[in-house]
């Protein structure tokens, strides 16, 4: 016997995709010299249990309002695919049996059916020949809905003073909740510079209204016009009724002069006379000149710094505001 060896082995009908049972272990044997010995050989049996299933809920959405429905899609993993039934509940929702279909099924959840909050929603698988019950979980977040309305923003704007190109900004419209219908924009410069000059102004010509048909936001150009700096020079017009000077005052030296008897006019009193119309013609230059001069010069145009365009959005009794920053360099 010794240097003698021999292996029993034991085959089976059963394999990894074998449904549930108990299936025959057929032993044979092999080695040196089999005829010198006698085997004993016993079948056996293989025992196939069932398997327990991973359970997946995936909800469509990770979060939604309590206006808005939900469906869950739940798998069950498994060869040969599982079949029964799954039950959803959670969030003080329950659903009514559904069946598989190769492995899955799809849950639809009516909106407000959800508490607002953290819900747990959990599938219960029930279980057939092959596979054990089991469930799963998935988490969703159910919030108050979004009431209809609106916001306003729009991109900052830096120009020269005077500049016809550059000087625009986007202004976005977005809605929410839902929200459609027109949209009216207005501007305003609502802060700037102490002492500012010039101020700029803004229009949004026919940009306005948006119209916001569906969740896509709108969008419309704020133009912004300022004024430009400029050394043209200002002239001063002649102040009228400056000749009267001129005649009230030779008119005023004739009476003197002719008032005054012959044998009276001594050399002081014509002395007297001439000074009085070289004072007067004097006069008359002055105020000629003034009049008819002009001033070199010009505007310094808008001035420079930060302003604030504060942008109004309105449709019906919906309003939202927006501020554009515009730098004038």
């Amino acid at each position: 016997m010794n240097g003698d060896t021999f292996t029993v082995t034991g085959t089976t009908t059963a394999t990894q995709a074998s449904p549930v049972g108990a299936y025959p272990v057929v032993p044979s044997a092999s080695g040196t010299d089999l005829a010198d010995y006698s085997v004993n050989t016993v079948n056996g049996t293989l025992t196939v249990n069932k398997a327990t299933p991973a359970v997946t809920v995936t909800p469509s959405s990770p979060s939604i309002t309590t206006a808005q429905g939900l469906t869950a899609t739940v798998a069950v993993s498994g060869s040969p695919a599982p079949t029964g039934t799954v039950t959803l509940t959670g969030g003080g929702f329950t659903s009514s049996a559904t069946t598989l279909q190769s492995g899955s099924a799809t849950i639809s959840i009516p909106a407000g059916s959800l508490a607002t909050g953290t819900d747990t929603l959990t599938a219960n698988y029930s279980g057939d020949a092959n596979d054990n019950a089991n469930t799963g979980t998935a988490s969703i977040i159910v919030t108050p809905p979004v009431p209809p309305g609106i916001a306003v923003s729009g991109t900052a704007v830096s120009v020269a003073p005077g500049a016809t190109s550059g000087n625009t900004s986007t202004i976005t419209v977005t809605p929410a909740g839902g929200f459609t219908g027109s949209v009216v924009l207005t501007a305003a410069v609502t802060s700037g510079p102490a002492g500012a000059v010039y101020p700029p102004t803004v229009s949004f010509g026919s940009t306005s209204p948006v119209n916001i048909a569906g969740a896509t936001a709108g969008t419309a150009t704020l133009t912004i016009s300022t004024t430009a700096p400029t050394s043209a020079a200002m002239a001063y017009p002649n102040r009228p009724g400056v000749p009267w000077y001129a005649a009230g005052g030779a008119a005023l030296a004739c009476l003197l002069f002719f008032g005054i008897p012959a044998r009276r006019r001594s050399w002081r009193t014509l002395l007297g006379i001439l000074a009085l119309l070289v004072t007067l013609a004097g006069g008359v230059a002055a105020c000629g000149g003034g009049g008819g001069g002009g001033g070199g010069g010009g505007i310094a145009g808008t001035t420079a710094g930060t302003y604030a365009v504060t942008v109004t959005a309105t449709s019906g009794t919906t309003n939202a505001t927006g501020t554009v920053t515009l730098n004038v360099q």
